[in-house]
C-alpha cells in the first residue's frame, strides 16, 4: 500500500506542473497528501481532481480514480459511492455513455445499501441523462420518472424541479410539446419555491427551445434572454454555451444567418474547451445547417461531418441522424443523388431504430426529393407518404391537448360574443322603450301646456278673482319654463361639458326669455281675466 500511495503522490506532482495557472493552489493541496490520512486525504484528491477537470476530463479522471482506489482501500462506502459518480459524470462529458452508465450503478448500489435515498435519485438522473443521449428514450423517462418520485418524497423542489425539466426535454425530442411545456411550468414552480436562481436558468433556456419549435418568437427570445441574464450573472460558460446555441438556432430559423453563425462559433468554442462533446455534435450540426441554407455547400459538408464522425465515436445516435439528414440535403444540392440517397436511407432506419420520429419524418421528406429528381415517381410518393403519415402521427399525439384547449378557448370566446350580443341587443331594446316612453311624455306635456295657453288665452269670457288670474299665469309658465328645462338639458349638459357654472348661465338665458312673455301674460291677459 504504502509503494501505491507514493506512485499516486509521483503522478500527482508531474500532473500539477503541467498546470501553471492552478500551481499555488495545487502546490498547497499537494502538500496537505504527506499531512492527511484516510479520508481526508481522499478528499484532497477529489479537490486537485476538480481543479484539473476544468481544463481537461482526462487529468480529472485519474484523480478521481486515485481517490476511487483510496476510498475502496479504507473501505469507506461514501467516497466510493462520491468517486463513481465523478467518474461516470466526466465518461458523460466525453459522450461515453456505456461506461457512464456502468459507474453510475456502482454508485447507486452503494447508495441503495447506504440508504442515501437522495444519492440514490441522482444516480437515476444522470442515468436517465445518458439514455437520452443514446436516443433510448424509454429507458431515459423510466429513470427520470424515478428521480422525479424520490424527490418528491424527500421534499425536495430544487432536485424535483430538475427531474421536470429533464423530462420536459424528452417529451419535446420527441414532439410531445403540450407535455413538455407542462412540465416544465412545474420545474419552474418548484424553483421559484426555492428561490434556486441558476436551476431556473436551465428551465427558461428549456422553455425557449420548446417555444421556438412552436414559433413563438416573442417567448422564445424572453426565456433565453432570462437564462443568459442568469448564467452571465454566476459567470456560468458551460451554461452560457448552451444557450449561445440556442440563439444561433433561432437567428437560423428566422433567416439570420450571419449573426446565427456567429453564435453559433461563440457556442462551439466554449463546449470544445470544456470538452462538451455532445454539445460540440449539436454546434458542428447547427453550423452545416446554416452553411446549408445560405448554399455554401463544402462547408456544410465539412461541419455534418465532423459532428456525424464526432456523435459515431462517442455513439450518439440522434447526433448521426440528424448529420446523415445534414449530408443528404447537401448531395442533393450539388445534384449527387446517389450519395444523398446513400446518406438519407442511413438516417431513416437509424431515425427509426432508436424512434426519433420527427427526424425520421424529416428524413422521409428529403428521399421523396431525392428519387423525384432521380424521376422515379413512384417511390417518391412512397416516402412522402411515409412522412405525411409520421406527421400526422406526431400531431395527433402532441397536439392533442393543445387542440382541445384551443377548441375550449374558442368556445369560450363564441359564449362570451353571444352574451355579449345579447347584452347589447337587450341594451337597445330597453334603450328604444325609455326613448319612446320619453318621447310620449314630451308629448303629453307638451299638449298640456298647450291646452293651458288655450285656457288663458279663452279665459277672457268669464270673469275670476285677481289672485286666481295670477296664479293661473304663474303656474303656466313654470311649466312651460320647467318643460323648457327638460328638453333641453341633454343639449345643455354636452355644451356645458357638465360644469355647473356654465349650466346656470344657460338656464340663466332660459329664464330671461321666458320673462318678457310673463310680463305680456301678467298685464295683457290679467285685464281680460279681470274685466
Amino acid at each position: 500500500m504504502m509503494k501505491s500511495s507514493y506512485l499516486t503522490i509521483a503522478i500527482i506532482v508531474c500532473f500539477i506542473q503541467s498546470s501553471i495557472a492552478q500551481v499555488e493552489k495545487l502546490d498547497s493541496l499537494t502538500s496537505l497528501l504527506s499531512t492527511y490520512q484516510d479520508s481526508a486525504l481522499i478528499s484532497v484528491y477529489f479537490q486537485i481532481g476538480d481543479i484539473h477537470e476544468q481544463d481537461s476530463i482526462d487529468l480529472g479522471i485519474v484523480y478521481y480514480q486515485i481517490a476511487l482506489q483510496h476510498s475502496i482501500e479504507q473501505d469507506n462506502l461514501y467516497y466510493q459511492a462520491q468517486a463513481y459518480n465523478y467518474i461516470g459524470i466526466e465518461h458523460y462529458y466525453k459522450g461515453q455513455y456505456l461506461i457512464s452508465i456502468d459507474y453510475y450503478s456502482k454508485a447507486l448500489l452503494i447508495k441503495e445499501q447506504m440508504g442515501d435515498m437522495k444519492g440514490v435519485a441522482f444516480c437515476y438522473n444522470n442515468t436517465g441523462i445518458c439514455y437520452k443521449y443514446m436516443a433510448k428514450y424509454d429507458q431515459s423517462l423510466d429513470f427520470y420518472t424515478k428521480t422525479l418520485n424520490t424527490h418528491l418524497k424527500l421534499g425536495n423542489n430544487k432536485w424535483a424541479a430538475g427531474a421536470y425539466n429533464n423530462i420536459a426535454l424528452l417529451h419535446k425530442m420527441v414532439g410531445q410539446y403540450d407535455l413538455a411545456l407542462d412540465n416544465i411550468m412545474k420545474a419552474i414552480q418548484h424553483l421559484e419555491l426555492e428561490n434556486d436562481s441558476l436551476q431556473l436558468a436551465v428551465s427558461y433556456s428549456s422553455m425557449g427551445i420548446i417555444y421556438s419549435e412552436l414559433n413563438d418568437s416573442i417567448k422564445t427570445i424572453e426565456n433565453y434572454d432570462k437564462a443568459t441574464e442568469i448564467y452571465m450573472r454566476y459567470n456560468d460558460e458551460r451554461g452560457l454555451s448552451l444557450v449561445y446555441g440556442n440563439y444561433g438556432d433561432w437567428e437560423n430559423q428566422n433567416g439570420n444567418f450571419k449573426k446565427a453563425l456567429e453564435w453559433q462559433f461563440k457556442s462551439l468554442a466554449i463546449k470544445l474547451r470544456f470538452q462538451n462533446i455532445q454539445g460540440a455534435v449539436s454546434s458542428y450540426n447547427g453550423i452545416g445547417d446554416i452553411y446549408l441554407l445560405i448554399k455554401e455547400l463544402d462547408s456544410s459538408i465539412s461541419y455534418f461531418t465532423k459532428g456525424h464522425d464526432l456523435a459515431n465515436k462517442m455513439l450518439m445516435p440522434t447526433g448521426r441522424v440528424y448529420a446523415k439528414i445534414g449530408l443528404a440535403k447537401s448531395y442533393l444540392q450539388k445534384n449527387q443523388l446517389e450519395k444523398s440517397s446513400l446518406y438519407v436511407v442511413d438516417a431513416i432506419n437509424l431515425a427509426d431504430s432508436v424512434n426519433e420520429k420527427p427526424l425520421q419524418m424529416v428524413a422521409c421528406e428529403v428521399a421523396g426529393k431525392i428519387h423525384e429528381q432521380l424521376g422515379d415517381f413512384l417511390r417518391s410518393l412512397i416516402y412522402y407518404k411515409q412522412a405525411s403519415a409520421i406527421k400526422d402521427s406526431l400531431f395527433n399525439k402532441s397536439k392533442s391537448k393543445d387542440i382541445g384547449k384551443i377548441e375550449a378557448q374558442y368556445e369560450m370566446e363564441k359564449m362570451h360574443q353571444e352574451k355579449t350580443r345579447k347584452t347589447q341587443a337587450e341594451k337597445g331594446r330597453l334603450e328604444k322603450e325609455k326613448s319612446r316612453r320619453d318621447n310620449i311624455q314630451y308629448s303629453g306635456i307638451f299638449v298640456f301646456v298647450l291646452l293651458l295657453f288655450a285656457v288663458v288665452f279663452m279665459s277672457g269670457k268669464f270673469s275670476m278673482s285677481e289672485k286666481l288670474a295670477e296664479g293661473l299665469i304663474f303656474f303656466t309658465f313654470v311649466l312651460f319654463f320647467e318643460f323648457c328645462l327638460v328638453l333641453l338639458d341633454p343639449y345643455i349638459d354636452v355644451w356645458s361639458s357638465g360644469e355647473p357654472l356654465y349650466k346656470l348661465l344657460f338656464n340663466g338665458i332660459l329664464a330671461a326669455g321666458v320673462f318678457p312673455l310673463h310680463a305680456f301674460f301678467e298685464n295683457t291677459l290679467k285685464r281680460r281675466l279681470m274685466k
